[in-house]
């Protein structure tokens, strides 16, 4: 993941979304080293407030 997260703050990439089925994060931002720099850094969210619940399926 590092290497991705340097190319993400090379990039000057502001935001990553990610995905997942039903948990909720968010993180301050940060740099490629994994520092906080709430002025330049990569805030990043894990989503997954979709409301469903995927594990619940209709028989």
């Amino acid at each position: 993941m590092d290497g991705l997260w340097q190319t993400l703050a090379t990039g000057r990439v502001s935001v990553v979304l990610s995905g997942h089925d039903h948990l909720y994060e968010r993180f301050a931002p940060l740099a490629a080293d994994g520092t906080a720099d709430p002025r330049d850094g990569v805030r990043s969210f894990t989503v997954g407030t979709g409301g469903a619940d995927p594990d619940r399926r209709p028989l």
